[in-house]
């Protein structure tokens, strides 16, 4: 009886491993470095900083750092002018991360920005079969294989696997088309069943600064829609704000013009007092979409205040 209990104790001191991405938003008014982000065991390898601001920037720097034990910090994010709205990345892993302004100067500066963290991939990319009979000589190219008894991804991320199911597509070494040989000789590629566009493709990283309404933010690509993954934005005067999907025949987005955060204008998006703004998503899952395809997305306002963020899409 002991025994058991010490081993039902001792479970409680294994950290559980969960992959999962970060996002945090730091204000700035001065140079500072924020508390670190605690991303041991987490699988966070891509990093990104974006920023936004109001006021006079005449100089200001920005970096992230990382650190395994919060005493010896190391370059994660170079050191990067953010006098004007922009974005930086980096990679790799780490157990914290430390965003910090080392530089800051001007006029009613208020520097807003946003980390995030994204696991190593969204898909298990390409690996190759290490053990198991997965499928039989001869199967179709394409068709979907029962198991994977087990497999490596060339770096390790990802434990093995006994017995699980995955869709794939079959490839081997000068087979274009046909059948496929061997288990032994071929190349799987893997990708999880998520459809989520935000989990499974590189996001695209949209500063904004509009003091105009009806302007064009993202413009239409053949015949892809545009998710939006995360939403951050900050009105400097009490107004509405809104996306709307549409093209153009006289103006932006005014064909076919429908709403992505309310209703089709300006005054039926979100209402934001002065000085005040919202943030919706982390960036891995979708949180508003376009609902044709071939659709431009624009920005309307109701009044001409500042408005200033950013926002993360993928377009598919």
């Amino acid at each position: 009886m002991k025994k058991l209990l010490f081993f039902l104790a001792s479970l409680c001191l294994i950290p559980f491993v969960k992959a999962e991405n970060i996002s945090e938003r730091f204000y700035f008014t001065d140079v500072e470095a924020k508390t670190p982000i605690y991303e041991a065991y987490k699988g966070i390898y891509n990093h990104s900083l974006s920023w936004t601001g109001v006021g006079t920037r005449t100089s200001c720097t920005i970096t992230a750092e990382k650190s395994d034990d919060k005493v010896t910090w190391a370059e994660l994010i170079a050191p990067t002018d953010c006098t004007t709205n922009g974005t930086a990345t980096g990679t790799g892993y780490t157990n914290y991360v430390r965003v910090s302004v080392t530089a800051l100067t001007g006029t009613g500066n208020t520097l807003y920005t946003v980390y995030e963290g994204f696991i190593a991939s969204q898909s298990l990319g390409t690996i190759s079969v290490t053990s198991g009979t997965e499928y039989a000589a001869g199967s179709a190219k394409g068709t979907e294989i029962g198991k994977v008894a087990s497999w490596s991804d060339g770096t390790n991320i990802w434990p093995a696997s006994t017995a699980r199911p995955f869709p794939v597509e079959l490839k081997t070494g000068g087979v274009a088309s046909g059948t496929v040989a061997a288990p032994s000789a071929d190349i799987l590629t893997v990708q999880l069943p998520n459809t989520d566009p935000c989990q499974t493709n590189a996001k695209v990283f949209l500063p904004i600064s509009n003091t105009t309404s009806g302007v064009k933010l993202i413009a239409l690509s053949g015949t892809t829609k545009v998710y939006i993954c995360s939403i951050f934005l900050v009105s400097a005067t009490e107004q509405n704000i809104n996306l709307l999907e549409g093209t153009k025949t006289s103006t932006e987005c005014d064909t076919a013009a429908a709403g992505l955060l309310g209703g089709a204008t300006a005054a039926t998006g979100p209402n934001l007092a002065a000085k005040t703004g919202f943030v919706v998503g982390t960036g891995g899952f979708a949180i508003a979409a376009t609902a044709t395809a071939g659709h431009d997305v624009c920005f309307f306002s109701s009044s001409t205040g500042q408005v200033s963020g950013v926002i993360t899409y993928v377009q598919k």
